[in-house]
């Protein structure tokens, strides 16, 4: 998600921060939705993966709509807050709901419970926030890809450490260590 928050709060500006949000809403109950159906591995982390970039689309969006609602600093500052009560909020329960969701029902209500979530978004959104766009912003597509494979890159490297193994080929006197 986060590799792509640059590259959607650009294309939230170019096509409208609404838009994005709702296209966002939208895909994160549909994939949502499909996780809770699938059962292969290989096709559960490539349903997160696409959780993922319907998380990005739709963080950038808010904290834009914010402040083209919000003109007033001292407003604008509370929405802000807020914003970020509820995104940590979500951060600190979620592991303790989701382990409640887990005991009463199985793995595929983590998935299902944010469904009814993201349709309400998707039709209150349209009816409630105004659109917002800039034309004249640009997307730099090769940054957002370099971004990407540069967090992919450290979060593989954090990985393997943790796991104590090289991240790389083994040269030099390390590989005459082991």
């Amino acid at each position: 998600m986060a590799g792509f928050l640059v590259a959607m709060g650009v294309l939230g500006d170019r096509i409208g921060k609404r838009l994005l949000m709702v296209i966002g809403a939208i895909l994160f109950a549909a994939v949502s939705i499909a996780a809770a159906l699938t059962t292969i591995p290989e096709l559960m982390i490539v349903w997160r993966a696409i959780l993922g970039l319907a998380a990005a689309m739709m963080v950038p969006a808010t904290i834009g709509l914010i402040f083209v609602l919000f003109a007033d600093a001292k407003r604008r500052g509370v929405a802000i807050g807020v914003w970020a009560g509820g995104i940590s909020a979500g951060v600190a329960l979620g592991p303790l709901l989701s382990g409640l969701l887990l005991e009463a029902f199985g793995w595929q209500a983590t998935f299902l419970v944010a469904v009814p979530i993201m349709a309400l978004v998707a039709i209150a959104a349209p009816l409630l926030v105004p659109e917002h766009r800039d034309p004249s912003a640009r997307i730099d597509l090769f940054s957002a890809l370099l971004l990407v494979a540069g967090l992919l890159a450290i979060i593989y490297g954090i990985k393997r450490f943790a796991a104590q193994e090289p991240a790389g080929p083994s040269i030099g006197r390390w590989s005459r260590a082991r």
